[in-house]
């Protein structure tokens, strides 16, 4: 374990994903809070933004992760980390009001950026 711990390419991928995965859940929450505000607590709105949010998965994981397989892993990481990288910038020009997008185009964008994160 500890050979691992002092390995300077494991801590740079470990470190990578620990502030990607709190990037995803800040952005969670806040599409949780902004369907919330725009739709006064409806239950079924933010039970459509799991369905959303989580189709993509079930939907283009096998795809996703055949043509993984077949790419060189590095190359296919960084290109898929780049792709969400773009796909969330339509997400944060947005209004810090949220008074010009639309819950139907947040959903879109976020189904976007979750198809792209399978193919990592």
């Amino acid at each position: 374990m500890k050979e691992l711990f002092s390995n300077r390419v494991f801590i740079i991928v470990m470190v990578s994903d620990l502030l990607q995965n709190i990037g995803i859940w800040i952005r969670n929450m806040t599409l949780v809070f902004f369907v919330v505000a725009q739709t006064n607590g409806d239950p079924i709105a933010v039970s459509l933004l799991t369905v959303v949010e989580y189709a993509p998965i079930f939907i283009f994981s096998l795809i996703g992760g055949i043509l993984a397989d077949r790419w060189q892993p590095k190359r296919t990481m960084i290109l898929g980390d780049v792709l969400s990288v773009i796909s969330i910038l339509p997400i944060l020009s947005s209004r810090p009001a949220f008074g010009k997008r639309s819950i139907s185009s947040q959903s879109s964008l976020l189904l976007c950026r979750n198809f792209l994160n399978r193919h990592q």
